[in-house]
């Protein structure tokens, strides 16, 4: 699979959540800005849900992995190594990636909290289910829970 940008990502999602919407259509609603600022601004504040849902969308495996942690990579050539960009309570927005975790031109890694990706039903897309994009169940006690803190959680709950 092609690597991507996160703004790339969230460009093809907003367009897949306009058709959804009938945006632009037959309806009232206004065609959004498809300028190239305007695409800029619409992806840098989409709520971490959407960016959620965007990256689900792009990468279903993650969905039956309890949650995801996103990583850079730091060090020169010989001595790099990925480290774990902080997860806010309110989840990833790509507005918290690029001014207070700074990823500039950074390509992120996601990395699966609580099981490891069957690859042998890589290819099958299951329904979220009924919580919201940034919580997630817990494979041990079935609890929802936030995505940032489902780590702590787990650790306290498989003792």
């Amino acid at each position: 699979m092609a690597e991507r940008t996160v703004a790339q990502l969230l460009r093809e999602a907003a367009t897949a959540l306009d058709e959804q919407r009938g945006v632009g259509s037959a309806t009232n609603m206004p065609a959004p800005d498809r300028t190239e600022e305007g695409r800029a601004n619409r992806d840098k504040f989409c709520t971490a849900t959407e960016f959620t849902a965007i990256l689900l969308l792009n990468y279903p495996a993650l969905r039956d992995c309890g949650g995801y942690q996103l990583l850079r990579s730091r060090g020169t050539t010989r001595s790099k190594c990925l480290i774990p960009i902080d997860c806010p309570r309110e989840g990833y927005t790509p507005h918290y990636l690029c001014s207070t975790a700074n990823i500039g031109q950074a390509i992120l890694y996601a990395r699966p909290l609580q099981r490891d990706i069957d690859l042998e039903t890589i290819y099958q897309t299951e329904d979220p289910g009924p919580h919201t994009q940034c919580e997630v169940e817990c494979m041990f006690c079935g609890q929802v829970i936030n995505m940032a803190s489902i780590q702590d959680h787990i650790d306290v709950c498989e003792m």
